[in-house]
């Protein structure tokens, strides 16, 4: 067992231990490889780590987890590439209510649906399972993003709400 001990004060975000992934053969002073370090977050039963490569001599964080403070979700973030490497690997986005994936069946040629964490920079991208109403007039769907909300438009070629459009719509949304 490995242990790593601190005695911080409980707004501290300060270092607990560090691992160190090293080669003795590199000429430069910084011999370190791979660094993973762990620390208090904020409080004194909060947490986090981080994983630092070094890449051509420079070392930089690639791997962060940081609890999400007066949550119980695990806030991870990644610094360069997500590569699934093997094929059949897959990426999992659950769905459900507040979910940024998910589908919906449009109502009067629209559809509004909450997200929290959405802005007017958010990006939705949309598929199409399958038409539903009167979509002859249907030239295109939209997403609008503003804060929290997802609005999905079946559109006229005039870019006008087609309200006879009950098109059932997968959606995904990123940040």
């Amino acid at each position: 067992m490995l242990l790593f001990s601190t005695n911080q004060p409980q707004t501290a975000t300060a270092l607990v231990g560090t691992i160190n992934a090293v080669n003795a053969n590199l000429g430069s002073a910084d011999k370190r490889l791979v660094t993973m370090n762990f620390y208090t977050n904020g409080a004194t039963n909060t947490g986090g780590m981080n994983v630092n490569m070094m890449n051509s001599g420079t070392i930089g964080e690639v791997y962060n987890i940081t609890p999400t403070l007066f949550t119980s979700d695990i806030a991870t973030k990644i610094n360069g590439n997500l590569t699934l490497g093997t094929a059949g690997n897959r990426f999992f986005v659950t769905e459900g209510s507040n979910a940024p994936v998910g589908q919906t069946t449009l109502v009067l040629g629209t559809k509004a649906i909450t997200i929290n964490g959405l802005t007017t920079s958010s990006r939705c991208f949309l598929t199409l399972v399958s038409q539903g109403g009167t979509v002859t007039t249907t030239a295109d769907y939209a997403c609008v993003c503003t804060t929290n909300t997802a609005t999905i438009t079946a559109l006229t070629t005039g870019n006008v709400t087609n309200t006879t459009d009950t098109s059932i719509l997968n959606y995904w949304i990123v940040n």
